[in-house]
């Protein structure tokens, strides 16, 4: 469910462990160009990333911009939010994708932040993927990143569902502005968090009127199941100290979201050595590796292993018992997007043997489905031992683009 940091966060333990009211938004949308890329440069990169003979080559050059555009926040409340938006020059006759991204705390890493050539990883191959194949590009940023100053909603597909679907619009309309032709298709992606906010995403869109229904959805090794298959393995008692640096990283992510969205304090979850540690990595300039840094440092220090040396008891228990009556952990049940029915055709990429995000949220919300009667989902399995969660973001959304091109 994170990024780029879990390169350092590998290094890093594996290293250690050697050892031991108004409305506010913009309408119409805002729009900043960013650059230009050309055909040539997309082809060359697409080869660096994926391999030879992964993606046809491009002959058009995209333009890419950063977007600021109107949402609606959890109360209903109008907020701006920012995204990147990719539009090929020669135009997008095969439609739009928005693509929603996994997780990051870092704001420079945000999605509407992207360069060509320094941004970050995951957008790069989503750049690659899909502008090079005749769709328009979408990228939101979520709450808390980007250009809004409120705090992250992380893990919570349902609260940020929103930042993609006001994208749908806002993207079209700078695509009209900038006389780019696009497809009437609509797609939608995303990886690990981004995955939830896409099965979010479609079953909002899906409540709607048909005509804005999504052509297809591929999310790809997302946390469908938060309050079950995710809950569990986060709880399962670590390997080693790397997968319990990666389980204290994704908790104290979720627990400072919520504390800072419902001014609840971090004493409440979190032992009070550990609740400092986490209320100084999650500072407005930190880095992903410098959040992990400081927490798998306190985690030294107070020679902790498990949960039991780290959490407030009290909240431990509601978590291993699934108790609702803890704020959190009802939140996360109202964020399951396992169980419904899916009206698009739906494309779920799982990864096996994955660590981070268990492969059971896939296989729950496959069986869920179809029990509801939905017979246009399925499973596609990324059956790789050299892959773990962080590199196989490149495959995934390789598979996703061919199941959006099988559309055309």
């Amino acid at each position: 469910m994170f990024g780029r940091f879990a390169v350092f966060l590998c290094l890093f333990l594996g290293g250690f462990a050697r050892f031991s009211g108004a409305q506010t938004a913009i309408s119409p949308p805002d729009l900043e160009f960013i650059e230009t890329i050309r055909a040539a440069q997309l082809n060359e990169r697409a080869v660096r990333m994926f391999g030879r003979d992964a993606l046809p080559a491009t002959q058009s050059g995209v333009s890419s911009f950063r977007v600021r555009y109107r949402a609606r926040d959890r109360n209903g409340q109008p907020v701006t939010l920012s995204a990147l938006v990719v539009l090929p020059e020669n135009g997008a006759p095969r439609g739009l994708v928005v693509a929603n991204h996994g997780t990051t705390f870092d704001r420079r890493l945000s999605p509407s932040r992207f360069r060509f050539a320094s941004g970050a990883r995951e957008t790069l191959q989503v750049v690659l993927a899909f502008s090079t194949g005749g769709y328009a590009l979408a990228m939101p940023d979520y709450f808390g990143l980007g250009d809004h100053s409120g705090p992250r909603r992380f893990p919570l597909g349902k609260l940020n569902a929103s930042s993609a679907t006001s994208l749908v619009v806002a993207a079209r309309f700078v695509a009209k502005s900038r006389q780019i032709a696009v497809g009437n298709r609509l797609f939608l992606t995303g990886y690990s968090e981004g995955a939830a906010v896409a099965l979010w995403a479609q079953r909002e869109l899906e409540n709607g009127p048909k005509s804005g229904w999504p052509t297809r959805v591929a999310p790809l090794c997302g946390p469908y199941d938060l309050s079950g298959a995710t809950r569990v393995a986060m709880l399962r008692k670590p390997r080693n100290f790397s997968d319990f640096g990666a389980q204290l990283f994704l908790l104290a992510g979720a627990v400072h979201s919520f504390s800072q969205l419902h001014k609840t304090p971090l004493s409440r979850y979190f032992a009070p050595r550990m609740a400092s540690a986490v209320a100084g990595a999650f500072t407005p300039n930190a880095t992903d590796e410098s959040i992990v840094s400081r927490l798998v440092w306190a985690a030294i220090a107070m020679r902790a292993r498990d949960w039991n040396d780290v959490l407030n008891p009290a909240f431990l228990r509601a978590l291993q018992q699934l108790d609702t009556r803890e704020p959190l952990v009802k939140t996360f049940r109202e964020n399951d997007v396992f169980d419904w029915k899916p009206q698009a055709p739906t494309l779920l990429t799982a990864l096996e043997n994955d660590a981070i995000v268990p492969e059971q949220n896939s296989k729950n919300a496959l069986a869920a489905m179809r029990k509801r009667g939905a017979k246009n989902v399925e499973i596609e399995w990324i059956r790789n031992p050299k892959l773990n969660h962080i590199s196989a973001t490149g495959p995934a959304f390789l598979r996703a683009r061919a199941f959006f091109d099988g559309a055309n």
